[in-house]
């Protein structure tokens, strides 16, 4: 089996040393776990009906994403153990796909299953859950534990209009409010995919592009609160120009300040509660969880550097953007470090407590304002505990930023209650 050291496939990126460094030694020749990638919702089965008589369930099946670094056998696989307070409920084997670098064109070959689920493996309650990953060599079966991830289920109330508000079986849905921290740059090349879009081709700019994976909790309705996105950037606290012209051959411009973003992953759930007054008859709070895909106007020298972006190598220190919609309103402000070698230099998250990202990714510290148009919700207490899947924050400088955010509205779903008996059916259940 071939599974080549975090050294062999950071420089197949062409990386310099101190990028390197991000993958922690005690991992050598291992596969290249990227915790960052990781993702579980669930698919929920609702109410079923049996033969007209009512048989209502509150099933639901793990749907998980998981991706590994490095050369690997055909056909060797990824898999995990659904496990609750240490007991295995299950083993899913997962359809793998293996990119290799004749298909992205840059010599980083990788390993990863998305949605990954059985739909026989059903559980019922909420709760804690942990999936223990393992790969499986295509060549010899051997099986190697990867490491584990932590999933929390959170049961949303729903009632039955058609009884009086009688209470109903209730929306399952994974708690994020955890992974608010969990921010990663990702410094792209120009043959390189999205971080989160692995064998694709997304819609990004030509060039090294500085990309930036955000965690939130917006609202579920109402207008967009990311529309107009910009940056201001600081170096050392002194104020970056990111609108200086540039020329490139017969071709001319003015760099941008200017952030596309785009959406990726998302939870939804919906939790209901009387009204006492009667109108409406029920209370609806959407509970949204939602993945921002930030392409900042921001570049890196070495192979296709971005015309209309700054390049950040010529500007090395302390940096810091300030994440603004168009009405000015600041929704993240984003913490990194240039090092005279061009690049953005590894967190102490990754050099000395093992955060494990992709080849080019670095855990960045992120200041969520208070009282900001994009969170409608926050859980500071889940954050230090909660991070990356349930990995969690290490770091005395991680745990110090994720103190600085405020709560705001309410992180948990009300209580639900279940209904006396089965109700009895002519018909199709509910919903």
């Amino acid at each position: 089996m071939k599974i080549p050291t975090h050294a062999a496939v950071f420089g197949a990126l062409g990386l310099s040393a101190s990028v390197i460094l991000a993958a922690s030694e005690a991992h050598a020749d291992a596969p290249v776990v990227d915790q960052a990638f990781s993702f579980q919702t669930i698919d929920w089965t609702g109410v079923s009906d049996t033969g007209g008589t009512a048989d209502p369930k509150s099933d639901w099946t793990v749907q998980a994403s998981y991706r590994i670094w490095g050369s690997f056998p055909d056909r060797s696989v990824l898999l995990y153990i659904l496990k609750q307070k240490g007991k295995a409920l299950g083993e899913v084997r997962c359809e793998t796909r293996s990119i290799y670098s004749s298909v992205l064109k840059n010599g980083l070959p990788h390993l990863f299953a998305e949605g990954c689920t059985d739909r026989k493996l059903k559980v019922r309650e909420p709760g804690e859950y942990q999936l223990e990953w393992h790969f499986i060599d295509g060549d010899t079966d051997a099986n190697t534990l990867l490491g584990t991830d932590t999933m929390i289920v959170r049961a949303a109330p729903r009632y039955d209009l058609g009884a009086t508000n009688r209470p109903w079986y209730p929306v399952m849905y994974p708690d994020r409010n955890g992974e608010l921290a969990s921010t990663v740059l990702y410094q792209r090349t120009s043959a390189s995919p999205g971080y989160l879009q692995p064998g694709q081709s997304p819609r990004l700019s030509n060039g090294n592009g500085i990309d930036v994976i955000v965690q939130a909790a917006p609202a579920y309705s109402g207008d967009d609160p990311t529309r107009g996105s910009y940056v201001r950037c600081r170096v050392d606290g002194n104020p970056v120009n990111l609108k200086t012209p540039w020329t490139f051959g017969p071709n001319s411009g003015t760099t941008i300040d200017a952030v596309h973003v785009s959406t990726g992953r998302g939870i939804v759930a919906e939790a209901e509660t009387p009204n006492p007054t009667g109108n409406p008859r029920l209370d609806k709070d959407s509970i949204l969880f939602r993945t921002y895909y930030l392409e900042l106007p921001l570049t890196f020298a070495g192979g296709a550097p971005r015309n209309e972006a700054t390049d950040i190598g010529k500007t090395p220190g302390a940096w810091e953007c300030e994440w603004r919609n168009g009405e000015g309103k600041s929704l993240r402000t984003f913490f990194f470090t240039v090092g005279a070698d061009g690049r953005v230099a590894p967190h102490v998250e990754q050099t000395a407590h093992g955060l494990s990202l992709a080849p080019g990714a670095v855990y960045i510290e992120s200041l969520v304002p208070a009282g900001n148009p994009l969170d409608v919700r926050t859980a500071p207490a889940a954050l230090a505990t909660a991070a990356f899947a349930g990995r969690g924050l290490k770091s005395t400088q991680a745990l110090a930023r994720a103190k600085t955010v405020t709560a705001v509205g309410n992180p948990l779903p009300p209580k639900y209650q279940l209904p006396a008996a089965p109700a009895a059916s002519s018909g199709k259940a509910k919903r």
